[in-house]
């Protein structure tokens, strides 16, 4: 399965609907950023309002910007008014410098402000985090993930943003549902972190359960769960690796539901 199937199926995980407003952010990251664009052009029922950064002008193709057809803003009042009208936000390609930022609170270009106030007002906001991330292939191959500490700096970002509702969206992620949307009647495949994390708990008796509907579970889902010794999951729902890290730390049951 190559990289557009396994985004097609992203999409259509979180936009299964047509007619949704969607705001997009973009900026300057080039690691499946014309793949990621060209798709979302294919979805032609969907209102996009999009903001480009300076950096994301100068390295993203116009003609892969312009197939989305959608409306570009250029002022803070046109922001204002698009993320009170957006069903959610995303951002296609988060770079690190835009993670930084977004993490701190810093608010200096359309982009970072738009960010900021879709947190603070609880919008749905997902990042597809393959340009920023250390794990990347391509971030290896270029020399830009080999100094662990600065690794460790980015992946405290990514934490704190967690914290605050954002949703990272890593596409390998995606191969496991999408095999399970190949048969419904197929017991579900687990990723050998969840398989890890329902085998250290075999010994709940206990029924303290909390179901979350979340389709992709992140750190911020599991806020308050801390002392739930079941959490509920629709089967089909994708885990952050966060979300993996809280549930194996905190020694809860993963029990996945099928519609």
């Amino acid at each position: 399965m190559n990289i557009e199937e396994l985004v097609k199926n992203m999409l259509q995980t979180i936009v299964p609907n047509l007619n949704k407003r969607i705001l997009i952010f973009l900026t300057g990251g080039t690691v499946n950023a014309e793949i990621l664009l060209n798709i979302l052009a294919d979805y032609d029922g969907h209102q996009y309002d999009i903001v480009i950064s300076e950096s994301g002008r100068e390295s993203l193709s116009e003609a892969a910007v312009e197939a989305l057809k959608g409306n570009r803003l250029n002022s803070f009042s046109e922001l204002k008014d698009a993320l009170k009208k957006a069903d959610f936000i995303l951002i296609p390609v988060m770079t690190r410098n835009t993670l930084a930022k977004a993490a701190l609170g810093i608010e200096d270009n359309l982009v970072t402000t738009g960010i900021a106030r879709a947190l603070m007002s609880n919008k749905e906001v997902f990042a597809v985090k393959d340009s920023f991330s250390s794990e990347h292939p391509i971030n290896r191959a270029m020399d830009l993930a080999h100094n662990t500490a600065y690794n460790s700096m980015l992946k405290s970002y990514e934490y704190q943003l967690e914290t605050f509702g954002l949703k990272f969206i890593e596409l390998e992620e995606f191969k496991t549902v999408i095999q399970n949307k190949r048969d419904t009647d197929l017991p579900l495949k687990k990723s050998p972190a969840l398989k890890a994390a329902e085998q250290a708990t075999e010994t709940v008796t206990a029924n303290r359960k909390v179901k979350l509907d979340s389709s992709i579970l992140t750190l911020g889902d599991l806020r308050g769960c801390e002392n739930a010794e079941i959490i509920q999951v629709k089967a089909k729902t994708i885990i952050t690796p966060l979300a993996k890290d809280f549930i194996n730390s905190n020694r809860v049951k993963l029990e996945w539901i099928h519609d």
